[in-house]
């Protein structure tokens, strides 16, 4: 019998233990090669990423751009009366149901000079709706407003008819969901707006959590009142992840200033804004908003674009003729004038020497729809002053 005493228990324990430190060491030096030859010949992710800069943006946008010939936004807009009155920066997106339902909007544009606006009261008691088309293809324009009737029906009040004019199909409202990415004041996408002007980069800034470029006009724009200025996220395709305009010629000092909160992916890949909010300085009015349908590349119904089949007692304003239908004498504004006596720059624009494409947009509608529209006359009020200015 082989007695062993505690002294070689702990010699056989040393013994292991020196054996397991030496299978460390192999594999630490190991390691330490695959660290030498291994690893400078992967390419480093950060060394890969691209750098985001105008011109890099400038390519995505079009990329996103050329993804669709039509688009169909629809979207609902609501109020935020108990908001805060901080900056639109300086707080968190709200809960969609803290907002009052306002509008219900639906937008349609086409490459082929088609465009189509949609407003329907959403607010308690309010359905009145108005509806206006520039149809490039059939070479017309029209403006329509609907009152409310019992029962769920509606009744035409108004209806402005037009010719296509000279000009584009500009307007004077942008969708929120669209804002800084389509420029309504000159029917142009964001990608052709960043290539003609002048733009300064102000680095990189933290838009609630997401990294994003900013860009800013530069003061000498010609047709601008005051700066605007774009953030891009480069993670959503560097769509505009907050877009503001300013007033009194300080680029930070807003004006309209909206944040887009959440991005939904499209079924064909490309990223479009889901949710918002939107403030109007100066006393601040703020408004949410969120996307409920989108679509690109639809058949367009050509119906849309077209004005509707007047009813008796629709006050109409026909190529600068202004009579109420159904009445036995078409009895004029200003003169009742055969339409074979109409000059051509009348059927155009009508009697005055309002822009061609933008006098319908806005005029006598607004009296008729006057529920519809004074919960919105503050909006307007702001948006068609940064219009002036001239995106």
């Amino acid at each position: 019998m082989i007695i062993r005493s505690d002294n070689s228990t702990d010699f056989e324990s040393r013994r292991l233990s020196s054996r397991q430190f030496s299978g460390s060491k192999r594999v630490v030096f190991l390691i330490a090669l695959l660290a030498v030859f291994v690893i400078p010949l992967t390419p480093s992710g950060v060394a890969d990423e691209p750098e985001v800069d105008l011109p890099y943006v400038i390519e995505r946008l079009k990329e996103w751009r050329s993804s669709f010939a039509n688009i169909r936004v629809e979207w609902d807009l609501l109020i935020y009366r108990n908001g805060p009155t901080a900056p639109l920066s300086d707080w968190s997106a709200p809960d969609i149901g803290a907002g009052e339902p306002m509008l219900k909007c639906k937008w349609i544009w086409a490459d082929d000079g088609m465009l189509f606006y949609e407003l329907a009261g959403d607010g308690p008691g309010d359905r009145s709706r108005t509806v206006s088309a520039y149809n490039g293809r059939e070479g017309m324009a029209f403006r329509s407003a609907f009152q409310p009737q019992d029962g769920g029906a509606e009744k035409l009040r108004l209806l402005t008819v037009r010719g296509p004019g000279t000009g584009k199909p500009i307007s004077v409202f942008c969708p929120p969901p669209l804002d800084g990415m389509y420029w309504n004041g000159s029917v142009r996408w964001l990608p052709e707006v960043l290539s003609d002007r002048t733009w300064i980069s102000r680095g990189f800034e933290e838009i609630g959590g997401y990294r994003c470029l900013r860009l800013v006009t530069a003061p000498d724009t010609p047709g601008l009142g005051s700066p605007r200025n774009v953030w891009l996220d480069p993670d959503r395709g560097c769509l505009v992840r907050r877009f503001m305009s300013t007033r009194d010629g300080d680029a930070d000092l807003p004006w309209v200033d909206v944040i887009v909160d959440e991005f939904q992916q499209l079924p064909d890949g490309q990223w479009f804004p889901k949710r918002g909010r939107m403030q109007l300085q100066p006393e601040p009015i703020n408004q949410l908003w969120v996307v409920t349908d989108v679509a690109f590349n639809e058949q367009l119904d050509i119906k849309q674009f077209r004005p509707p089949e007047p009813e008796d007692g629709t006050l109409m304003d026909d190529r600068g003729r202004s009579y109420v239908h159904g009445q036995q004498r078409r009895v004029s504004v200003a003169t009742d004038v055969p339409d074979s006596k109409v000059k051509p720059s009348e059927r155009q624009t009508g009697p005055t020497a309002t822009p061609p494409a933008t006098m319908w947009w806005w005029s006598a509608g607004l009296a008729v729809v006057s529920l519809l529209f004074l919960s919105l006359g503050v909006w307007f009020r702001w948006r068609r002053r940064n219009l002036e200015n001239v995106r």
